[in-house]
C-alpha cells in the first residue's frame, strides 16, 4: 500500500490536478519509484517530507501520463516529437531538490 492517500493529497497538499479515481495508481507508482531512489528504508524517512515527494511525484507521473510522452506536435504538417524520458528528469530532479543533502539517495554502481 502507498504511502500516501487522496486524503493528505488534497487537503494537506493542496493537489488539484490528479482525480480520486485515479490516485492510488499513481500513489503506488510513486512509491515504487521512491523506493528505489533512496537507498534507506521509508521508516527513516520524515513521514510529512515523504508524503510530500510522493505528492510531487504523483503530479509529475499523471502529467506525463496525460501528454503520453508528446513534446512537441505541429498542426501544418505531421511532425511530432516525443520526449521518452521528460517525466523521468524531473522525478530525479525533484528527488534529489528534497532528499540530495540528506545522504539518503542512492547511488548505485
Amino acid at each position: 500500500m502507498a504511502c500516501v492517500n487522496y486524503d493528505f493529497y488534497s487537503c494537506t497538499y493542496g493537489g488539484t490536478v490528479i482525480p480520486r479515481e485515479v490516485f492510488d495508481g499513481f500513489a503506488q507508482r510513486a512509491e515504487s519509484l521512491l523506493g528505489n531512489m533512496l537507498r534507506t528504508n521509508k521508516e527513516r524517512c520524515e513521514p510529512e517530507k515523504r508524503q510530500w515527494v510522493l505528492c510531487e511525484i504523483c503530479e509529475e507521473l499523471y502529467r506525463e501520463n496525460s501528454r503520453k510522452g508528446l513534446q512537441r506536435e505541429s498542426l501544418d504538417g505531421y511532425d511530432v516529437t516525443y520526449d521518452d524520458c521528460g517525466a523521468e528528469n524531473e522525478i530525479l530532479r525533484l528527488v534529489r531538490r528534497h532528499y540530495g543533502e540528506s545522504g539518503m539517495l542512492y547511488r548505485g554502481r
